[in-house]
């Protein structure tokens, strides 16, 4: 049964996009764009069983949709094959995977294409540019962009998507005003809800649940005792509620350390995918999310003389808990290129 482009959240048209896969999350991109009738090139190294199908979960009536379609126009195992039928490419995935990505499609880049992020890390598009500028193809002006989550939970089983929680906004920046605007225009044939930021520390600074989300999991991982968390709203006790405030006071004081007006989060935790993960799956959580965030907002706040004191706590107890040595492990400034800049620099090259 078709659904309407309001439910998507996405525009109707015909533009030709690739899409890289990296996650259960590029089936879900793929899927929604090519129900909005764009032409969709999957590029996927991997001989896999793909998804036919996908079920879409509305946000906002609890409606299933179900969509009896392919998720894409066409597969490829090489971006080469689609290089020149595209300017749109969008990653969606973890930060080593956007690595690894990046280093695949670069060599056949074309000027003037954008690449957009989803569901980016920190500085992930300030990443990518120091890969390419590394790999010697910074000239060609590629607009890099990062966004927000773009629906809260994929599920892949039984030959289909489950796809749930599309949220009624979506952050975008680039690493520039200018590319933000040229990224901007383009994204905005695609998803009808894209809300810019005024630079890229300031979409991450928006972005609280994945602030909080590492120490909603170490609590949910201390309190249980059983092999599974059936409830994850039992994880909010009083104890918690104070630490993720003390948290978020220390976020907004490192915010204005950069000229950054932090969000208002009334409602930090909207995390189905907590309830019923295994103490495994937890563990995995807390170390991608500090790994990928958190080490790198304790490093903005050394560069500007700030003291995090729970947040580096709560880090130091996640490094007991998983065994990972997150100063070594963790993103690092040097990553965004921002090795050796004071405050005052950083806020200058992120405002440009």
């Amino acid at each position: 049964m078709k659904t309407s482009v309001n439910v998507l959240n996405i525009k109707p048209s015909h533009h030709s996009i690739c899409v890289v896969h990296n996650s259960d999350e590029s089936f879900a991109l793929s899927a929604l764009l090519t129900l909005s009738g764009h032409n969709v090139y999957f590029q996927s190294t991997k001989n896999e069983k793909h998804p036919q199908h996908c079920l879409i979960r509305s946000s906002e009536n609890s409606v299933d949709k179900e969509l009896n379609q392919p998720f894409y126009s066409a597969t490829t195992k090489s971006f080469k094959e689609v290089a020149k039928q595209t300017q749109f490419i969008i990653i969606s995935g973890e930060s080593n995977a956007f690595n690894t990505a990046i280093n695949d499609i670069a060599n056949h880049l074309i000027a003037g294409q954008t690449i957009m992020l989803v569901d980016a890390p920190i500085g992930a598009a300030l990443e990518a540019g120091q890969i390419l500028q590394g790999l010697k193809k910074h000239s060609l002006a590629i607009n890099i962009l990062e966004t927000g989550k773009l629906f809260d939970q994929v599920k892949f089983e039984d030959n289909q998507i489950i796809i749930s929680g599309l949220p009624n906004t979506t952050n975008i920046c680039g690493r520039t005003l200018n590319e933000t605007r040229a990224g901007l225009a383009l994204g905005s044939n695609f998803w009808s809800q894209l809300v810019p930021t005024s630079n890229l520390f300031e979409r991450s600074f928006y972005d609280w649940p994945k602030i909080v989300r590492p120490l909603l999991a170490l609590f949910a991982l201390f309190a249980s005792g059983k092999a599974v968390i059936k409830s994850p709203l039992a994880v909010l006790t009083p104890a918690v509620k104070t630490t993720m405030e003390t948290v978020k006071k220390e976020m907004a004081f490192l915010a204005k350390a950069y000229n950054i007006t932090s969000q208002k989060n009334d409602h930090p935790f909207s995390y189905p995918k907590f309830a019923q993960m295994t103490l495994a799956e937890l563990k995995a959580q807390i170390v991608k999310d500090i790994s990928e965030n958190l080490t790198l907002f304790v490093q903005l706040a050394r560069t500007a003389h700030i003291v995090l004191p729970v947040t580096e706590s709560l880090i130091e107890l996640a490094k007991a808990v998983t065994k990972q040595d997150f100063e070594k492990s963790g993103r690092q400034l040097s990553n965004l290129g921002l090795r050796g800049m004071d405050t005052q620099e950083i806020i200058e090259l992120i405002n440009a």
